[in-house]
Order: C-alpha cells, then structure tokens, then sequence
C-alpha cells in the first residue's frame, strides 16, 4: 500500500528522519501496523523486508550490515574488520565459525558443478599445500611444503625432512657448488658436490680425504697421537701408548 498524503508522523520506527511511503503485509493500517509491516519503502529511498529471494544480480555501492549470508558465492569481495562507533581506529577481529574441515582456497572449476583444484587449507592441523610455493617471507624465505628455503642472488639454503642444503650459484642462477648434511636414524654425513667426504654411522666414523686434527687424537684409553713441537713450530705427532701397570 502506498500513502499518497504521507502521515507525518509515519517515521520508520523511533528514526525521525525517514518516513514510510510504501509497504506491504501490515496486519492493518494504523500507524503501529504499518511501522511492523514486513515490507517497507521510506521518502529516503530505502528498502527493509524481513525476507527475499533474489534470483538474478544484486549491485550495491553501500555497506551491508548486520546480515546473514548462507550458501552463496561472492566473487571480488573485501573482507573488513569490523569498527564499533566507540571502538575508535581500532576493529574487531574477523571470526570465522563452523569451520570442522578447515577453511580451503581452491582454483576457479573449470565447469559449472566441478569443485576446482585446492591451492592450500586452513585446518585444525594448520596449513596444508600441494603448490611448490606456500608462504614466501620477503623476496627471498619460501616455506614450501616439507621444504624451508632461503634464496640470495648468489646462494640458497634448503631444509628438508632429513637434509641441509647449502648451493652455490652462478650469474645465471646455475648450480655450481653444493654443500649437503643429512641425518638418518643411524648416520650423519656431509657431501660436497655430490660426494660423500664425512660419514659418522653407529659403530664408526669414516673420512674419505684428508683428515687435519688441530689438537691431540685420543683413541680410547689407551693410545694417542699427540702433537709434538719445538719452540712455536708444529713438527707432528708423538705416539703415546698406556701399558698397564
């Protein structure tokens, strides 16, 4: 229904600055009914409607507010915090709710139905990706699934599960120089471009080049290698071994 001499006292609800003009499904005509219609058109352009469905586009250059929204897609959105009008520059936090299987950012399906590719979720594990790179701190941190790395225009170090990389890299960004220490349940080993130079397994520790020992070699209890000098100048080893009294 539409008042063709709007009542002037005819406000929406307790607000004085607007007046209904139009509504519709009052339980009656009076003042009271027509303010609790679930339908309501205002002098200011404003709509109010307990309820809708909307079947095609909705285009709004104003704020929603106060609203629930199930079961849809929203395309280009900006999420804000919101700011209480007594919360100064400060806004609340954004809170995500009845979220049990996490929250998980996919590609565009390709086809209408289709659920697109997942590029990485949120859950009560943490962070989970499939991508090569997950999280990138800078221009040069990139944590990437069980890998850690830190890349510079010369070099770059990885971490793995079990491995500590360090490259070496050329102009191009080639490869020329790697330095490894791996971990197993049973050995530790350092690797220089691809070759096993230091091993150190349950029972035995194995040098493949030159072993330098800067100060005295203790094998056991009973045998020695310790460095002899003369003065300041390093001449080599004396062998010391124990006998038993």
């Amino acid at each position: 229904m539409r008042y063709d001499n709007v009542d002037e006292n005819l406000f929406k609800d307790k607000d004085a600055s607007q007046k209904i003009v139009f509504w519709a499904g009052s339980m009656g005509e009076d003042k009271l009914s027509v303010q609790q219609a679930p339908f309501q058109v205002t002098d200011k352009g404003n709509l109010y409607a307990k309820a809708g469905t909307f079947t095609d586009s909705i285009f709004s250059n104003s704020r929603i507010e106060g609203s629930e929204i199930r079961g849809a897609d929203i395309y280009t959105a900006r999420i804000h915090g919101w700011t209480p009008k007594d919360g100064g520059n400060k806004s609340g936090e954004l809170s995500v709710y009845n979220t049990s299987k996490g929250i998980v950012f996919r590609e565009e399906p390709i086809n209408p139905g289709e659920i697109g590719t997942e590029l990485f979720s949120i859950g009560e594990n943490g962070l989970k990706t499939s991508k090569k790179n997950f999280i990138t701190v800078g221009p040069s941190i990139i944590f990437s699934g069980d890998n850690f790395e830190i890349e510079r225009p010369s070099s770059r170090i990885s971490l793995s599960e079990n491995k500590l990389f360090y490259l070496s890299l050329g102009p191009k960004g080639d490869v020329v120089g790697d330095t490894s220490i791996k971990f197993s349940e049973k050995s530790f080993s350092i690797d220089v471009t691809n070759s096993n130079k230091f091993l150190v397994e349950d029972s035995k520790i194995t040098s493949k080049e030159i072993f330098s020992a800067q100060k005295n070699i203790l094998f056991g209890n009973s045998l020695e290698y310790r460095k002899a000098t003369e003065g300041q100048i390093e001449v080599g080893y004396d062998l010391y071994i124990k006998t038993s009294m």
